[in-house]
């Protein structure tokens, strides 16, 4: 872990309901990890009113309307410091490798 806290933190979240609804003890682990930290999430189109755990925005992603590298692209500006990719799929991994921040996990 880095000696500072990171400030800003993106989780990409599963794309399959279960699969989000499990993924949400590692949210909230990384909530407490990280007190003083923003952490937004990534969550398919449709799955934004789903309650998890969270301390930032919730953004969603239409693979219908938008491909994972391009999505990626446009998270650059926000100047996230850490993204946890949860999905174990080529096109979020793209997306974190096209979004260029800087510590990308998973």
């Amino acid at each position: 872990m880095p000696e500072s806290a990171p400030v800003k933190i993106l989780i990409r979240t599963p794309n399959w309901l279960g699969d989000m609804v499990m993924s949400s003890g590692f949210v909230r682990a990384v909530l407490e990890a990280f007190p003083e930290s923003q952490v937004d999430l990534i969550v398919k189109s449709g799955f934004e009113k789903i309650p998890l755990p969270q301390r930032g925005q919730i953004i969603p992603f239409d693979s219908k309307k938008e491909t994972a590298g391009n999505f990626g692209k446009t998270l650059r500006d926000e100047n996230y410091d850490y993204f946890y990719v949860l999905p174990p799929s080529f096109s979020a991994a793209w997306m974190a490798h096209k979004s260029k921040i800087p510590h990308r996990i998973g």
